[in-house]
């Protein structure tokens, strides 16, 4: 099955994204709570991962640092990514766009989360090719 990767550091922001997801039975979401293992995964899964959607504001490294490691690591995939996070400054929705990639606010309430998922699943299905 075809699959949405979302890297956060957050539990909570997690089990919520994971709820709206296990509601749906077009895509697998594949969570991750930091950096070492997502990249693993990309590596090895790559051609099943359509989306990639990165919290911005993690300890290790910013989800832009992760997505220019990502878009270095792997130049041949050319997967969709959402940063995700609160708060989003105009700076950062500038730096995903340079990265071919969009930024989106994460939702105060669980239906807001439904809806926004909706628009994830459309950009990742207007910017992949199956």
């Amino acid at each position: 099955m075809k699959q949405i990767i979302y890297l956060d550091d957050d539990p909570n922001d997690i089990e919520a994204l994971s709820l709206v997801f296990s509601e749906r039975d077009d895509y697998d979401l594949v969570c991750f709570g930091n950096v070492d293992p997502l990249f693993e995964h990309i590596r090895q899964n790559g051609e099943k991962v359509r989306l990639i959607i990165l919290d911005q504001n993690m300890p290790e490294m910013s989800g832009i640092d992760v997505l220019k490691e990502i878009r270095g690591r792997f130049p041949a995939l050319r997967i969709p990514a959402i940063l995700f996070s609160t708060g989003l400054s105009p700076e950062n929705a500038d730096h995903a766009s340079e990265l071919e990639g969009v930024a989106i606010e994460k939702p105060a309430t669980i239906n807001d989360l439904r809806r926004t998922v909706v628009v994830m699943i459309r950009f990742c299905e207007d910017h992949t090719s199956d």
